[in-house]
């Protein structure tokens, strides 16, 4: 969802032509990533299928709208302000509704660390993130989010021992040839401009 989402704002708001390689760049990297994703599961839940297209499209808007704004440090301090603010109203509503308190057995070490990761690390990769969209067509922006699932699957083979299937060889390769085909072609029109 958020190679459509960012293709789909790219061909609307930007103006970005419809073209043939645009759509088999889009397509190969949409069946790379359902390789990928569904390769290795049985049965996908109808559910769990929803909120992974919702969240696609959630980060797609984040993203194409980040491209708009004047400043990626203000942009994600905004976001993270919002949704902090978020989880500390649903946690005080969902406490007294569940009956748990959960939460309050968690070391303050541990709270530390885990609050430093979603806050600094992700923070400053989001800064990255939409500082790199500003460079690049949205549709591009949108083909290359698919490289995260290749990078952490490969990242558990090289630090998790584990195994290398084929669902992930063969859905890493077609993302590869996706961002590829999408790409040569900014290549190709860079070379035409400058003869």
């Amino acid at each position: 969802m958020v190679v459509i989402t960012m293709s789909s704002y790219s061909v609307i708001k930007d103006g970005e032509m419809l073209s043939g390689r645009l759509l088999l760049g889009q397509l190969l990297g949409i069946l790379g990533i359902i390789t990928v994703t569904f390769g290795g599961i049985g049965a996908a839940s109808v559910q769990g299928v929803a909120l992974m297209a919702l969240t696609g499209t959630a980060w797609g808007l984040y993203s194409v709208y980040g491209r708009k704004s004047a400043s990626y440090f203000g942009y994600t301090y905004n976001s993270f302000l919002l949704f902090g603010i978020a989880n500390v109203v649903l946690i005080l509503v969902a406490t007294p509704l569940t009956g748990t308190q959960q939460w309050t057995g968690i070391a303050i070490p541990s709270l530390a660390i885990a609050l430093y990761m979603g806050m600094v690390s992700t923070a400053l990769s989001y800064v990255v993130w939409n500082s790199v969209l500003k460079r690049v067509r949205a549709s591009q922006g949108g083909l290359a989010q698919l490289l995260v699932p290749v990078l952490t699957a490969a990242m558990g083979v090289a630090f998790l021992a584990e195994k290398i299937s084929a669902a992930l060889v063969v859905g890493g390769a077609l993302i590869l040839a996706g961002i590829y085909v999408n790409g040569s072609r900014v290549v190709e029109r860079r070379t035409l401009q400058t003869s």
